[in-house]
C-alpha cells in the first residue's frame, strides 16, 4: 500500500514538471507567463490532496483553513490586477521595468483609456529599452494621428517600416495620413503596397478609391472599389463611395443605385441618406 502511495505521489510530481517542460525547453518572450501554471497546477493540487488525506483531526483542519485562507488572499489580489488591462500592465510594469513588450502594453492600455500623452511615453520607454521594437513606433504613431499631429505621425510610421518593411498596417495607416495631409499621390502608391502586401482588405481597396477618385482617375477608382465589393459584398462605405465617383462623373442612375445599396446594408447611414435626398432633389445639379 505504501509503494502504490508512494508511485501515486510520484507521479503528481512528474505531473508538474512534464507540463512545464515545453515551457522550459521553448524560449517565451516574457519571464514568467502564469498561465502556464494552470495544467502544472493540477498535479499539485492532487499531490497537496493526497498528503492531506493522510493526515488526521485537528491538524489536517488547521492545514485545510490555512491553505484555503493563503488561497483567498492571492485571489483577492489578482481579481485587482487583473481588473482590466490598464491594472495588469501597471502591475507588469512594476514587476518587470525591462521589459520592452510590457511597456509597449502599457502604452496601449493608456490609448484605451484616452491618455495619449502618457501612452507616448510608454512607447518612447520600449524604444529605448529596444531599439527594434518596431510595433512601438507604429503605436506612437497612432496616437500622433489621434491627435492630428500628421507630421510626427508621418514620421513614426517611417521608422516602424525602417524597421519591419513588410508590415501592412504601418502601409495602411501612412495612407490615410498622406490622404489628409492632401499628399494624394503619396497616398495611392502607399495604399497600393499595403494590397500587395495584403490584397485581402476590402477596406484598403475602399481607400485607394477614394484617393482615385479625388485624382479624376475614374475608371481605375471604378475597378478598385469593385474588387473591394467582390472581397466584402456587405461592406457598406464602398457601396457610398461608389456612388460619389458615379455622382462626379453625372451618371446619377449608378450613383442613386449604390446609395440606396448602402442603405438596404446600414440603415442609419446619415451619409448615403443625405447624398441620395440630394440626388433626387436634383440639389447641385
Amino acid at each position: 500500500k505504501r509503494g502504490k502511495e508512494w508511485r501515486l505521489l510520484s507521479f503528481f510530481i512528474l505531473w508538474f514538471f512534464i507540463t512545464l517542460l515545453p515551457t522550459t525547453l521553448i524560449p517565451l518572450n516574457a519571464k514568467l507567463q502564469e498561465n502556464r501554471g494552470y495544467l502544472a497546477g493540477i498535479g499539485f493540487m492532487l499531490f497537496t490532496g493526497v498528503i492531506a488525506g493522510k493526515l488526521r483531526g485537528r491538524i489536517q483542519v488547521i492545514l485545510l483553513v490555512v491553505v484555503l485562507f493563503l488561497y483567498s488572499i492571492l485571489t483577492i489580489q489578482q481579481n485587482s490586477i487583473w481588473k482590466d488591462d490598464y491594472t495588469l500592465w501597471k502591475d507588469a510594469v512594476k514587476k518587470n521595468p525591462a521589459s520592452a513588450r510590457v511597456h509597449d502594453n502599457m502604452g496601449l492600455a493608456y490609448i484605451a483609456r484616452g491618455e495619449y500623452d502618457l501612452a507616448v511615453s510608454e512607447f518612447k520607454e520600449t524604444l529605448r529599452l529596444n531599439q527594434s521594437y518596431y510595433l512601438a513606433h507604429y503605436n506612437a504613431a497612432v496616437v500622433y494621428q489621434l491627435q492630428n499631429n500628421l507630421d510626427k505621425a508621418r514620421e513614426s510610421y517611417k521608422e516602424c517600416l525602417k524597421i519591419n518593411p513588410g508590415y501592412f498596417r504601418a502601409y495602411y495607416n501612412l495612407g490615410i495620413v498622406y490622404k489628409k495631409s492632401g499628399e494624394i499621390d503619396k497616398a495611392i502608391r502607399v495604399y497600393e503596397k499595403a494590397i500587395s502586401l495584403d490584397p485581402r482588405h476590402a477596406f484598403v481597396y475602399n481607400n485607394l478609391g477614394v484617393a482615385l477618385t479625388e485624382k479624376g482617375e475614374f475608371d481605375k477608382a471604378e475597378a478598385v472599389f469593385k474588387k473591394a465589393i467582390v472581397i466584402d459584398p456587405r461592406y457598406f462605405k464602398v457601396y457610398y463611395n461608389l456612388g460619389n465617383l458615379y455622382y462626379r462623373a453625372g451618371n446619377f442612375n449608378l450613383a442613386k443605385e449604390n446609395y440606396q445599396t448602402a442603405i438596404s446594408i446600414k440603415p442609419d447611414y446619415k451619409e448615403a441618406r443625405d447624398m441620395l435626398s440630394k440626388l433626387i432633389s436634383g440639389r447641385d445639379r
